[in-house]
């Protein structure tokens, strides 16, 4: 039977091999075992950068509906050739979307004039599109001007026609978007 040369069974001892046995299960079974127990408790918010992901692993079926917003979305990163063409409406666009309704005074034939009117929402710098609802007297011409001040809207009128309009009120639906 082949037996061990003095020098090595002269430091033979028990430490020295459980230490070695010890080096071997950490280095082997050890890596394996961090690796399955990472979870999200355990990466600090903020630490995984785009690099850090595999290119399937955020997918548009692995994100929750309505949980990006336009805060979590880089500068260009939607452009208007990477939207499908007919895929938006007006609920994906910022503004107002309500129906109310303008007073107007009596109006002499040939004259204008400009009202303001609250709409919830609306925004300075909003673009505004204005349809009446109900049926507008002859001659009257309504149009949505600007937003001069959150939730305002100023609205022009104007007789063209050839008789006086009577005082009314007409409801409109008004849209204002970015």
């Amino acid at each position: 039977m082949p037996t061990l040369p003095r020098w090595i069974a002269a430091r033979l001892t028990y430490a020295n091999l459980v230490s070695t046995a010890a080096l071997v299960v950490a280095l082997g079974a050890g890596t394996a075992y961090a690796a399955n127990t990472i979870g999200s408790p355990d990466i600090i918010d903020g630490e995984v950068a785009h690099a850090d992901l595999n290119a399937a692993a955020v997918e548009g079926d692995r994100i929750v509906d309505g949980s990006v917003g336009h805060a979590d979305l880089n500068a260009g990163a939607v452009a208007g050739d990477r939207v499908t063409d007919g895929s938006l409406s007006l609920l994906d666009l910022s503004g107002a979307d309500l129906s109310t309704t303008v007073g107007l005074p009596k109006l002499k034939p040939g004259k204008c004039l400009t009202t303001t009117i609250g709409v919830a929402g609306a925004r300075p710098g909003q673009l505004a599109a204005m349809t009446p609802l109900d049926p507008v007297r002859k001659g009257l011409v309504l149009s949505a001007q600007r937003v001069p001040a959150n939730d305002q809207l100023e609205v022009g009128a104007c007789n063209v026609g050839a008789r006086t309009v009577k005082a009314s009120a007409v409801r409109v639906r008004v849209v204002t978007f970015d």
